[in-house]
Parts: C-alpha cells; sequence; structure tokens
C-alpha cells in the first residue's frame, strides 16, 4: 500500500507550502483524472486507482499548481479549462508545462523514472522537458 499522505508531505515539503486539506475520492470530472487542487477550499483530491506512480505524478502536478497560485498568479490569467479546449492548447498554457515539469523532476529525483507524456505532440513535450531543466537548475 502507498503512503500517499507521506508522499504529499514531502512535495509540500519540497515546495516551501502549507499542506492543503487532502480528500481521497472516488471520482473526479473526468474518467482519466487522477488528481486536482481546488484554490477557493484549499483541497486536493486524488483517486485511488491501479498505478501508484501515475497518482503520485498527478499529486506532485496538483500540488505545483497550489505553489503556482501563492508564487505567482499571473500564471492563471487568461487559463482554459481543460473542458473548454483542446488537449494541445491546454497543455501548452504555462501553468500546465510547469505543473508537468515539475511533477517530471519529482518523478526522476524521487523515483528514477521519465514520464513519457503518452498522447502530447512533441512540441508539448519539449516544452515540459525545457521548463523541467530550468526547475532543477533553481
Amino acid at each position: 500500500m502507498v503512503n500517499y499522505s507521506e508522499f504529499i508531505e514531502i512535495v509540500c515539503s519540497n515546495l516551501k507550502i502549507t499542506k492543503p486539506i487532502v480528500e481521497e475520492v472516488l471520482f473526479l470530472h473526468t474518467p482519466t483524472q487522477l488528481a486536482e487542487y481546488v484554490p477557493a477550499d484549499n483541497v486536493l483530491k486524488y483517486r485511488m486507482g491501479k498505478m501508484p506512480l501515475d497518482i503520485m505524478f498527478a499529486i506532485a502536478h496538483e500540488l505545483r499548481h497550489k505553489w503556482q497560485a501563492e508564487n505567482c498568479p499571473e500564471i492563471f490569467q487568461n487559463y482554459i479549462n481543460s473542458t473548454d479546449t483542446d488537449i494541445e492548447q491546454y497543455n501548452l498554457q504555462s501553468a500546465e508545462i510547469d505543473a508537468n515539469a515539475y511533477a517530471m523532476v519529482i518523478m526522476e529525483s524521487g523515483f528514477g523514472i521519465t514520464p513519457q507524456f503518452k498522447g502530447l505532440s512533441e512540441k508539448i513535450k519539449k516544452k515540459i522537458s525545457l521548463r523541467a531543466n530550468e526547475i532543477v537548475e533553481e
């Protein structure tokens, strides 16, 4: 059994953010969504699944959104929800590039695995990789 609570504590410490309220849920907005951060309620929700590493990636990604909201809220200006645009435009947004890049760094440094970002274009993958390199240098 994976200790997601401990992982959340580690990521929050790394980001220097307070731990949000954490809720394990059965469903989110889409069947493939594994986690979400709700800023208005300061709640991180995650859905149990068969792939703990995927859930950990999603948790790190969502906690990075909490960090973004606290440290660079302007990144959400003109933000478009995934349900209101196509996958390409959604994932090209700065907030999503940064959150994916941060989660990538966590997975590589913590588990020695590199996310493949299946279904995303090479353009998006390159932007994520470049941002991940910047995060490592910070």
